[in-house]
């Protein structure tokens, strides 16, 4: 049970490295999130949240704006994060037992 496991811990790593930048994106639209918050809380206007967070304000007034168009491309990135985690606890946990038992 406990080499069953070391497999699974090891296919969970392999998938969190097949997201890796799928993990950088969400890392940055998360802070690009907090940053625009914490802007918005501090009383700056919309165009300087813009400004501050990279994109061109011509880009905003039509719609186009390189978040939009990164969250379609990486969407399936979430899922492989999160079976990678949940392989590498379950592998972890079988291991574990097999120790214990």
């Amino acid at each position: 049970m406990g080499l069953i496991g070391v497999l699974i811990s090891i296919a969970g790593i392999y998938l969190l490295w097949q997201a890796r930048r799928g993990i950088l994106y969400w890392l940055e639209f998360y802070f690009r999130v907090f940053r625009s918050e914490f802007s918005r809380r501090g009383g700056l206007s919309r165009d300087a949240e813009h400004v501050a967070a990279g994109v061109s304000l011509d880009a905003v007034r039509q719609g186009d704006t390189p978040a939009a168009a990164n969250h379609s491309r990486r969407k399936n990135t979430a899922l492989l994060v999160a079976c990678g985690f949940g392989l590498m606890v379950l592998g972890q946990v079988l291991f574990l037992l097999d120790l214990a038992l």
